[in-house]
This record gives C-alpha cells, sequence and structure tokens, in this order.
C-alpha cells in the first residue's frame, strides 16, 4: 500500500492511503482463483437441488393420477392392458389410466418437434432414442412423461423431470416406473419402481444404465446421493455413478 500526499494550500498537507496497481491485480487474481474453485460447485448444488424437487413433483403428480384412477377403476391387476410395443394399446392405456387425473400442457404422441423426440443418455453414457411406440405428453410444469408397454401387461412410465433440458440422463432427471397387473400389493397404492438389486446392467452403478437408482433416491429422501451417501446405503464406492454430473 502506497502513502499519497495531498498539499492542501497555507502549508498544510494531508496524506491517504492506497492500493498499488500491482495490490489491485493481485487481490483480483485472488478472488478468480477462489471463484474458479467455488462456483462449479455451487453451481453442481442448485441444480442437483432444482431435479430433486422436480423429481419429488412429478412423482407425486403421477402417483396421485394413478391413486385416483384406482378410485375410478379399481385395483390394477383388473386395468386394461396392452401388448409388448404397441402404441395404440400405450394411448388407449394412458389416456385412461393418467391422462384424465394430470394437467396436460402438450400430447407429443404424434409430433415430430425436437423437444418431443430429444435423445438421452444411461449412467454408462449410451445414447438412447425415445420408444416409437410410447404415448408421450408434456405436464404443465414442464415434466415430460411416456407410456409404453415394455412387455405384455407391463406398463412402463418414462418420466423426464425436467423435459428436453440437459442433462437428460437416466438415473438423474429421468426414471421410470412400472404399472401391471402383477403389481405388488404391499407398495401401498404407489408406483412401481425397479430395485435391480441382481442385475447389474440396469443397477445404480457407473456401469449400470440406472433404472434402478429412482429407489435410492428415495430411500436418501429423495436426494440424489453423495458419495458417502451412497456407501452408507449399501453400494462401493468404486461403483459411485454421479462423480461427473
Amino acid at each position: 500500500m502506497k502513502k499519497i500526499n495531498f498539499n492542501l494550500g497555507g502549508g498544510a498537507s494531508s496524506s491517504l492511503k492506497a492500493f498499488t496497481l500491482a495490490e489491485v491485480l493481485i487481490t483480483l487474481a485472488i478472488i478468480g482463483v477462489v471463484a474458479a474453485l467455488t462456483i462449479p460447485s455451487l453451481v453442481l448444488h442448485s441444480r442437483r437441488t432444482e431435479i430433486e424437487s422436480r423429481l419429488k413433483k412429478s412423482y407425486t403428480q403421477l402417483n396421485q393420477a394413478f391413486r385416483l384412477a384406482i378410485a375410478d377403476y379399481g385395483p390394477v391387476k383388473g386395468w386394461t392392458y396392452g401388448t409388448k410395443d404397441n402404441k395404440s394399446h400405450a394411448i388407449r392405456f394412458a389416456q385412461t389410466y393418467f391422462v384424465p387425473y394430470l394437467k396436460i400442457a402438450k400430447d407429443c404422441t404424434n409430433s415430430d418437434s425436437p423437444d418431443c423426440n430429444y435423445t438421452y443418455k444411461n449412467l454408462r453414457s449410451d445414447t438412447i432414442e425415445h420408444s416409437q411406440n410410447s404415448a408421450i405428453y408434456y405436464l404443465a410444469d414442464g415434466t415430460y412423461f411416456s407410456i409404453h408397454f415394455t412387455s405384455n401387461d407391463h406398463a412402463q412410465i418414462f418420466v423426464d423431470c425436467n423435459g428436453d433440458k440437459k442433462p437428460n440422463i437416466l438415473g438423474y432427471d429421468i426414471h421410470t416406473y412400472t404399472v401391471s397387473p402383477i403389481w405388488n400389493s404391499t407398495n401401498k397404492g404407489l408406483l412401481g419402481v425397479s430395485s435391480c438389486s441382481t442385475d447389474r446392467n440396469c443397477a445404480c452403478i457407473k456401469s449400470g444404465n440406472g433404472a434402478g437408482c429412482i429407489k435410492i433416491i428415495i430411500q436418501n429422501g429423495w436426494k440424489i446421493p453423495t458419495e458417502d451417501e451412497y456407501v452408507r446405503l449399501g453400494f462401493p464406492k468404486s461403483d459411485y455413478p454421479y462423480s461427473n454430473l
């Protein structure tokens, strides 16, 4: 810091202390380094918090629709299902048991618009296209969801909680739920989730596709687990799937 003298006239003088250019530049450099180290983690935390909130909200909306459909049509074992990859069956199922109970903003079922047919990835970075045999919709809050039959009498509900916005990764902002006549009655009226406890292909691990992650997130209080939380939930640290997200 440098002292600067001022002549006030009549023989009087005063002085002020001021930073030199070099000191200012050093301070700015330090601030820049600190910002570079902290801002990415703050952005990541903010994005995760937003996705976690949207995940819970989207599940709540779909599960509420599911329960209302049960109230109107009875237990799911008596619902009318469809056959694998049959689009008309998927549309009928969606429009009967879910669409009437949701605030639908856009029907993407027969649309070619980019926000309806974007690609996404799984945890091991495979690029995937949406099933062409799906009934596809956007909710009023921007949630994207689709329904299709992955096998006879087994409907899969695909949910992207923030629509076509990135990162579009199965197991992170994208998850799947199931409805079938063999639905587990102990599930207490909740949409089925996959545990993938024995199938490493769909497990919530960095080499899996991430279909099993929603169960872990729910178990973790609707929080995408940190590495420590992942280990506490019973998984090896080496399998942690979110290191690069």
